[in-house]
């Protein structure tokens, strides 16, 4: 057993104790359903609310707080992710004495903000932050990782749970299961999930996420123009021809309609059963309507798994890839087409 799952077994015993009233309270609530100051804020995409998420979990492992998850808009993520080692579930009343209202910490797209980053690589957070305060309650969509791996106070045990050059990779792969069981639709499992799944396992898998801000409907600034797709299935080919023969996939997932068409018509004659993609409606967690999102949450989570089984995994600048491969225990390959490559560099990419 390693060090982080050592810790692991004894943090679930500890979140047991706490939520039973066994050991005084002191609790560690990610939230994407609170404001600030009463105003509504946007929180992002269900990979910038699972970044938050597993931040927390990171933290409160390395705080002895019991996680809490308040994720009830604009779906209920125990719909479709349920509590697996810990019971997560957003409860502790009963348990909190009366005092102080819960300590908020507000850091929503604010990774680069110097006293945020001084916070989490300089200081003591439960003696200088939380104070001893039983809840303490966090808006976050970042990486706090990158910044606790270089705070004296938690960088030794960091260290030591660290099972891969990326700590990412290694966070990823051990909290999300931890934390979550897939909890989806049984027929949707039966008929669509778990035959794409088998696909997937049963042969060398290349993932492609590719990214568009839904064909232009989200405001993004790590956009990729539509015709940048053929860039991925260029490398996704390169990858093939060094298979050796060997039996492979293709899994292919977009946030663009008229891409995924394009996408099918072009490949789908030379792949045929290869090539995969979940044929449900594309949402986005945060900008799609508040209807399509209750009704298509359990796509995206799907979507999010299946690229996590991909051996291989090409995608763009967005974190929904990215945490689908960490995930997964891979580093993806990254094809950044909107910031680095030339209209020039793209043709010596396609070798046209």
């Amino acid at each position: 057993m390693s060090h982080l799952q050592d810790r692991l077994e004894r943090y679930a015993k500890l979140h047991e104790a706490m939520r039973a009233g066994r050991v005084p309270p002191r609790f560690l609530v990610y939230t994407c359903d609170a404001s600030q100051d009463g105003t509504p804020v946007g929180v992002g995409g269900y990979a910038d609310r699972l970044t938050g998420v597993l931040s927390c979990a990171l933290l409160a492992l390395l705080t002895d707080r019991a996680l809490l998850i308040q994720w009830e808009t604009p779906f209920r993520l125990a719909d479709h992710l349920s509590p697996n080692r810990i019971d997560w579930s957003f409860n502790y009343q009963g348990l909190v004495p009366e005092g102080p209202p819960p300590h908020l910490m507000y850091l929503i797209d604010r990774f680069g903000d110097p006293a945020v980053q001084d916070t989490f690589t300089h200081r003591d957070l439960e003696q200088e932050v939380f104070q001893g305060n039983p809840v303490v309650v966090f808006m976050v969509n970042s990486h706090l990782a990158e910044l606790l791996l270089h705070n004296p106070h938690y960088r030794d045990e960091l260290e030591r749970m660290r099972e891969d050059p990326n700590f990412h990779i290694t966070y990823h792969r051990h909290l999300f299961p931890f934390l979550f069981k897939p909890r989806l639709p049984k027929a949707f499992c039966e008929q669509v999930f778990a035959p794409l799944l088998a696909a997937i396992e049963a042969s060398y898998a290349i993932g492609i996420q590719f990214r568009t801000g839904g064909g232009g409907k989200w405001i993004d600034p790590l956009l990729a123009r539509q015709s940048d797709y053929r860039l991925f299935f260029a490398e996704a080919e390169r990858i093939i021809a060094g298979l050796g023969g060997r039996p492979f996939v293709i899994y292919f997932a977009t946030d663009s309609e008229e891409v995924k068409e394009k996408v099918l018509a072009e490949y789908g004659p030379r792949y045929g059963e290869r090539l995969l993609h979940l044929d449900q409606p594309i949402i986005h967690t945060e900008r799609s309507e508040p209807e399509q999102v209750a009704a298509g949450a359990g796509f995206v989570i799907a979507e999010h798994l299946l690229l996590s089984q991909c051996d291989r995994l090409i995608i763009g600048r967005g974190g929904f890839g990215r945490s689908a491969a960490w995930i997964g225990g891979k580093e993806p390959l990254i094809i950044d087409t909107h910031q680095w490559l030339s209209e020039e560099e793209k043709q010596t990419v396609l070798g046209v």
